[in-house]
């Protein structure tokens, strides 16, 4: 016994009273219950940490004997170093309040600084671990401990909740895990760039510019047009190349929901133009289209792409039918935005039955998504 604690039974302040610190305690470097939860942590090779004294209790008292709690104060570097040296996975479960997301995100850069890949047991908002454990069981519990996060994916959800579609504020979003983002190996990078390029449909070159160019100021309004350009400008103007060159295009582009698409004033004019060609005509009529354009740089760059020739009709249908794709995959990154959003607010309330529909949506999405992608990779 090092030093004394205690933990107010109600509302009253200071939540937790510790001895005061000496030669021997030091609240930074102390973990409750550590003797008693030493030799199952040795055999398990994995701790669990919590932060208050009766959550490390209840997990004791309900076979979690590998639980250790930091003294009702924030995790800190040399607690991270002892427990490193004892087991090979560590798992925060900390309080669902705001609070307690906030004190899981702080850790982040501790287990960063001390080379430790950690897990996160995300509770629900207003769960704490002892209540929440008495609520779903310890065989539940156990279940869910497996199931726990890593830790730079839940830095990744906690960032990116609430992130619109709007391309700044995507990239502000991308922006603030970046030092995080660039402290990993080149393996991790690869692998959470990927990961991030498709929870906020950009692109891995879009993500990867912006890891370059970290160490600058304020690279997101310089970098953002050009990820635009890259990602959005490139699909609307090969969407007006093949309305302009492959005749079937019309019939098969004009009928999906391109206005969102179409963010470039230039493109947009021209989209608006062949589509009123279209209606009037009942074809493509370059003619005609020409004629409604009124800046000259932009019809001349209009002919110039109406001219050029496919070789032959097979390429003009491999064109129209992997834009096709592009704009299916582009509404399904959409939806998985919208139910991502869903599922988190459902999350909120625990396990629901809601939530495993929404669940199962995801992974239907995701089966979609994969299919589109496997053709477009071969």
């Amino acid at each position: 016994m090092v030093a004394f604690g205690g933990r107010a039974l109600g509302d009253e302040t200071p939540k937790y009273l510790n001895s005061p610190e000496s030669v021997i305690f030091n609240k930074g470097r102390s973990l409750y219950g550590l003797p008693q939860a030493l030799p199952v942590i040795r055999q398990e090779r994995q701790a669990l940490i919590v932060e208050g004294y009766f959550d490390c209790l209840s997990l004791h008292l309900h076979g979690f004997k590998q639980t250790v709690a930091t003294l009702g104060t924030a995790l800190g570097a040399h607690q991270v170093r002892r427990l490193k040296g004892m087991a090979e996975e560590l798992i925060l479960v900390y309080d669902g309040d705001a609070a307690g997301r906030q004190a899981a995100l702080r850790s982040v850069a501790i287990f960063r600084e001390e080379g430790v890949s950690a897990r996160i047991k995300v509770l629900p908002p207003q769960a704490d671990p002892d209540s929440y454990l008495f609520q779903v069981g310890a065989e539940q519990f156990a279940v869910e401990l497996r199931q726990s996060v890593p830790m730079m994916v839940f830095f990744l959800d906690q960032h990116f909740e609430g992130v619109s579609g709007d391309i700044q504020d995507r990239l502000r979003a991308l922006e603030k895990v970046l030092p995080t983002l660039q402290s990993l190996s080149a393996a991790e990078q690869a692998y959470y760039v990927k990961l991030i390029g498709e929870r906020l449909t950009l692109s891995e070159t879009a993500i990867n510019q912006m890891l370059r160019a970290g160490g600058q100021a304020n690279p997101t309004a310089r970098i953002a047009e050009k990820i635009k350009g890259e990602q959005v400008k490139g699909l609307e103007w090969r969407i007006i190349e093949a309305l302009l060159r492959i005749p079937q295009a019309p019939e098969r582009l004009l009928n999906e929901d391109l206005q969102n698409v179409m963010v470039g004033l230039e493109a947009a004019a021209v989209f608006k133009a062949i589509a009123q060609t279209v209606k009037e005509k009942g074809e493509m009529d370059l003619v005609w289209l020409l004629e409604r354009l009124e800046d000259q740089t932009l019809k001349n760059r209009v002919a110039a792409l109406a001219l050029q020739e496919f070789i032959d009709e097979r390429d003009q249908e491999s064109f129209l039918q992997d834009l096709l794709k592009t704009l299916e995959l582009r509404a399904i990154r959409g939806r998985e935005r919208s139910l991502l959003q869903a599922i988190q607010d459902q999350e909120r309330q625990g396990m629901t039955a809601e939530l495993m529909v929404l669940l199962e949506r995801k992974q239907e999405l995701l089966k979609q998504r994969k299919q589109l992608l496997a053709p477009m990779k071969n």
